[in-house]
């Protein structure tokens, strides 16, 4: 991979096709996507969409949702931009706690300082999200990140 600028910024609906086929290749969820577009964010080189990452947001608790980094992006440090930048604006819109669920990335995001919690532990507003209800099977481990003021 050739080094070229990296820029992470709010997605518009011009992105959509580029993140739906990322997160269609990393294997995540679709649902929804395309009706949350302007609340996820995306990195990108000159040439193409490398990472995305999205936020669901309920009242101060958001859901970190379709974290995904292109496969020949990967260790590139691209997944803590778009973590920064999902948190930086998560805690500009008010929102205190992010969640999410994984089936593969539990380390990760424990590196970025998420802790698993019990699924059943999750606040209502994020337990009755899509994600948790039907999304996401059971196996998936829930975590947490308390966001602290900037």
């Amino acid at each position: 991979m050739t080094a070229s600028p990296l820029l992470v910024s709010r997605a518009s609906i011009g992105d959509l096709p580029s993140v739906l086929a990322l997160v269609k290749q990393c294997e995540l969820l679709e649902t929804g996507i395309a009706e949350g577009i302007g609340s996820f964010m995306v990195a990108r080189s000159a040439s193409a969409v490398l990472g995305c990452a999205g936020l669901e947001k309920y009242g101060e608790l958001g859901l970190l949702r379709s974290v995904a980094v292109a496969p020949s992006a990967r260790g590139t440090g691209i997944g803590a931009q778009l973590l920064q930048s999902i948190a930086a604006a998560a805690r500009a819109d008010g929102v205190r706690e992010l969640f999410l669920l994984t089936t593969t990335a539990t380390s990760y995001f424990q590196k970025h300082g998420f802790t698993a919690i019990p699924r059943e532990s999750a606040p209502a507003q994020v337990a009755d999200s899509w994600e948790f209800r039907v999304g996401c099977p059971q196996t998936a481990v829930a975590m947490r990140l308390a966001l602290k003021e900037a």
